[in-house]
């Protein structure tokens, strides 16, 4: 009977020897984007038996379970007179998460569970109509993004449109963000050739030939021989003289300009790629999802 009793308080100060332990967790956010970097840091804390200096600190490592499948592991630091350990992911799928620490305990601290911290990942799906379009040069047309959550993502996904360069083409969305299950309309619009008609091109170059006209009535036509008969020969050779010179000056201005410019504002024949842009924020960060579409422009007939 005194041997048992030996055994058992021996038993207990072994038992006694290793301190109680407390084990802290915090995740960087209760809610976060699929795809976007979440940390989870596990605090060790005990209190040091009579046997150990106060200034003793939790050593070891601690590992990171969702529900009871393990996703990492990490080292503890001592950092602030703290042991911490943290662990980063950019892989937990969308929904619920149950994160627990394990501390695995070492020679003077002993092993312990944290309470459970949940942690929620927002994930959502973009799909439009179609990836391609084709369209005449002044054509436009629209193409409808859906937008799909599944997991109640709390935030506005942002649409946006870039057109190639130097292309004269526009795109824009309507409305330019949704927030949960909704659609997006996508405008693409390209600029068509525009001619000068043949009577309108005449005319602005004839108003530019004032001089050149005016010579020729003044020195062919009836008009201008009744005029030069009752001026002095001195005034009238001195006028025929400068509307002669005026009249070379404009007619040497037509022969570089014979026909009517070609429109230098058309989207040219060929195909654009447009890149479209999404994106959400949550906790800070910010995941976004690139996507092209491929517009194939024709000639205007």
């Amino acid at each position: 009977m005194k041997r048992l009793v030996i055994f058992l308080l021996l038993l207990a100060c072994a038992l006694c020897a290793a301190a109680q332990t407390q084990v802290t967790l915090t995740a960087s956010g209760p809610v976060a984007l699929a795809g976007a970097l979440v940390s989870f840091t596990a605090t060790v804390s005990g209190t040091p038996s009579s046997a150990m200096p106060t200034s003793t600190i939790p050593t070891g490592t601690v590992t990171f379970e969702d529900g009871t499948t393990p996703i990492g592991d990490a080292t503890l630091h001592t950092n602030l007179g703290l042991a911490t350990g943290t662990f980063f992911t950019a892989n937990l799928a969308a929904g619920s998460h149950p994160i627990v620490a394990l501390y695995s305990g070492d020679a003077n601290f002993k092993a312990a569970t944290s309470a459970t911290t949940a942690i929620s990942i927002e994930a959502w799906s973009i799909t439009p109509s179609a990836t391609t379009l084709t369209l005449t040069q002044g054509q436009s047309a629209n193409l409808t993004y859906t937008v799909a959550d599944g997991t109640g993502v709390s935030t506005a996904v942002d649409f946006g449109c870039v057109p190639p360069s130097s292309t004269y083409t526009t795109c824009s969305f309507s409305p330019a963000s949704v927030t949960g299950n909704g659609q997006a309309v996508l405008t693409i619009a390209t600029t068509g050739a525009t001619t000068a008609s043949a009577r309108g091109y005449f005319f602005r170059r004839l108003a530019s030939k004032g001089p050149a006209l005016a010579s020729f009535l003044f020195l062919c036509f009836p008009l201008g021989l009744r005029l030069r008969r009752r001026c002095s020969s001195v005034f009238v050779s001195a006028l025929m003289l400068a509307l002669l010179l005026g009249g070379l000056i404009a007619l040497t201005g037509c022969s570089s300009a014979k026909t009517a410019p070609a429109p230098s504002t058309a989207t040219p024949p060929g195909t654009q790629a447009f890149e479209v842009l999404t994106s959400t924020t949550a906790n800070g960060q910010t995941i976004g999802q690139n996507t092209w579409i491929t517009v194939t422009v024709l000639p205007a007939s």
